[in-house]
Parts: C-alpha cells; sequence; structure tokens
C-alpha cells in the first residue's frame, strides 16, 4: 500500500484560522485574560482608519525665487532636509496637525484593539466604532496597545521586523 502524498498547502489549510494569542490585562486590582485572533483583514483595517489623517497643512514661506510651499510639519528622512525645515514643524499649522493625527491614531489603536479579540472578549456594541469606545472607557492606552501587539504577532509582523532589525 502506497502512502498518499500530502501537499504541504493542504497542511496549513485552516491553520491561521486557530492562531490565537491570551493577553492579560490588569489595572488595579483587576486581572482579566482577553484572546486574540488572527485578522485576514488587518491591514486593510489599518489602511482605512489611517485614511481619516487629514493631509499635513501647507504653509508657504520666502524663497530664493520667490515663494515655496513647504508641508508641515517636515516627515523628510533625509537628515540634511529634517535639520534645514524642522523650525517648521513648530508652525502652528503643524502642532494643530499632530494633535489631530495624535488623537486619530490613539482612536485608531482601540479599534484595532477590538478587531483583534476574539468574539466572545469583544465588549457588547452595536457596532466596531461603538466597542472601540468602550475598550477606551474601560481600558488604558497601554494596556489596548499590547492587544494589538498580539494581533501583530499573529500576523507574522512581528517576526518580519526583527528579521529586518538584525539585518540592517
Amino acid at each position: 500500500m502506497t502512502e498518499e502524498k500530502v501537499s504541504i498547502w493542504e497542511k496549513f489549510k485552516g491553520e491561521k484560522d486557530n492562531l490565537r494569542e491570551v493577553v492579560t490585562i490588569q489595572i488595579g486590582e483587576v486581572e482579566e485574560d482577553v484572546e486574540v485572533v488572527f485578522r485576514e483583514d488587518l491591514i486593510d483595517i489599518n489602511k482605512q482608519l489611517m485614511e481619516e489623517v487629514p493631509e499635513r497643512p501647507t504653509v508657504t514661506v520666502p524663497a530664493k525665487k520667490g515663494k515655496m510651499n513647504i508641508k508641515v510639519p517636515v516627515l523628510d528622512s533625509d537628515p540634511e532636509k529634517l535639520q534645514m525645515y524642522k523650525n517648521f514643524n513648530d508652525h502652528e499649522k503643524a502642532k494643530k496637525w499632530e494633535e489631530k493625527k495624535d488623537k486619530i491614531q490613539r482612536n485608531l489603536t482601540y479599534r484595532v484593539a477590538y478587531e483583534v479579540l476574539a468574539k466572545e472578549y469583544k465588549p457588547d456594541a452595536e457596532n466596531a466604532k461603538e466597542g472601540a469606545k468602550v475598550i477606551k472607557e474601560s481600558i488604558r492606552l497601554a494596556d489596548a496597545n499590547k492587544i494589538v501587539q498580539a494581533g501583530y504577532r499573529l500576523q507574522g509582523f512581528e517576526e518580519r521586523l526583527t528579521e529586518a532589525k538584525n539585518e540592517s
């Protein structure tokens, strides 16, 4: 009797749907475990929520040949450009944009935390936005971050980031 060869892809089938990680949240005397699950669409959720971040404002400044527009805050990865334009990051428009962006990113953290929680651990809410609000009102940002990081680990992102760090 010959043994049938099973495709490696058949072996993997359905395994990602079983990926789970337990995260312990402790605030004061209260300690609870929650389960985080793999979400195929986590990248899409992040992308959709990041679209809420407004475009950086533009500031018109004098230049050698008249005027020039600079998006603030300056986020250039080139250290020389960053040094040259860093004063514009103190511009009022830049500060207001940073505040809006930070608020959206905090809300993003709570929303992603909601999205990666196993169904049985999600708060009772009519929709994801309301669920994120319940989480925000219940736990600290650092706790929500623990949940989000577990979700990213289940995606395999942590392994890739570690590999990239080791290679650089």
